[in-house]
């Protein structure tokens, strides 16, 4: 209240008020004072963890979207009953990296737990922002590391190789598991995305889309549950379109004209 006090000296000073009015004028802006900062603490310590989250998706994503939806359903099932009762104030980094290990290691769910790393740290940063996190206790927040990955993958393929490949697929018998590779290679697409695909997805002529064709895999077959929009190259045209013998109506892996397979997975095994 410092500022109050000098606004008093000067009308002290330029003789507007006496020095018992402002003596009482100080005292009652140190009261409002104390009572403000009482209320901003008892605030502070009934706001939880689990309130954070709630805003933080409130302010974030719509109402019903499914993003929102699946991120709270994964934070409600996870964190809340962990940490979700603790106190902002009490929220500390050993809380925090109490219950990303617990659902690393003891639920074991590694890829789970920086997923919900990621989504807290972006409710943290939101609760800095807004005041109701200080900036000590955010720095420490913000520094506990994610769990490492304890899978260790295969080393990806060399330019060379995937030539290789590219021309050792001829040698194979069947002509769906050819086809199947080749456009995994040209679409970066997961192998369920292509198995599970359909006619109605791929824009070949690009009718639809001004900049070419397009395959848009839809969001209830996609990971992300956002619908993906894959470039379609002229070499994954020229593959799709040579296949001749499939009836359009049915799944793109579905009947194959040589064996008779209906099962896309099969015929890449």
């Amino acid at each position: 209240m410092e500022s109050a006090d000098w606004v008093c000296d000067i009308a002290r000073y330029m003789g507007y008020v006496s020095y018992s009015e402002t003596d009482q004028i100080s005292m009652n802006s140190h009261a409002k004072q104390r009572i403000s900062d009482d209320t901003v603490q008892k605030a502070m310590a009934t706001d939880t963890v689990a309130a954070l989250i709630e805003d933080w998706l409130a302010s974030t994503y719509p109402i019903n979207s499914k993003q929102r939806q699946r991120i709270g359903g994964f934070l409600g099932r996870l964190i809340v009953p962990l940490v979700g009762g603790t106190a902002l104030t009490n929220f500390t980094e050993s809380n925090l990296r109490a219950a990303l290990d617990d659902i690393a290691v003891a639920q074991n769910k590694r890829a789970t737990s920086r997923l919900c790393r990621k989504w807290l740290r972006a409710a943290i940063r939101y609760g800095k922002a807004h005041k109701r996190i200080c900036r000590e206790a955010f720095h420490e927040l913000m520094d506990v590391p994610a769990v490492r990955h304890t899978t260790k993958h295969k080393s990806p393929l060399r330019p060379e190789q995937i030539r290789e490949l590219w021309w050792d697929l001829e040698t194979l018998s069947k002509r769906q598991s050819p086809l199947g590779i080749r456009l995994l290679l040209l679409t970066f697409v997961r192998p369920i995305e292509l198995m599970h695909s359909s006619w109605k997805e791929f824009d070949l002529a690009a009718e639809f889309n001004q900049l070419g064709p397009v395959w848009i895999i839809p969001e209830e077959r996609m990971k992300s549950r956002v619908p993906h929009i894959v470039p379609l190259s002229l070499e994954t045209v020229q593959l799709l379109r040579g296949v001749t013998c499939i009836d359009w109506s049915y799944a793109l892996s579905l009947p194959w004209c040589e064996d008779g397979t209906t099962d896309y997975a099969s015929g890449l095994g």
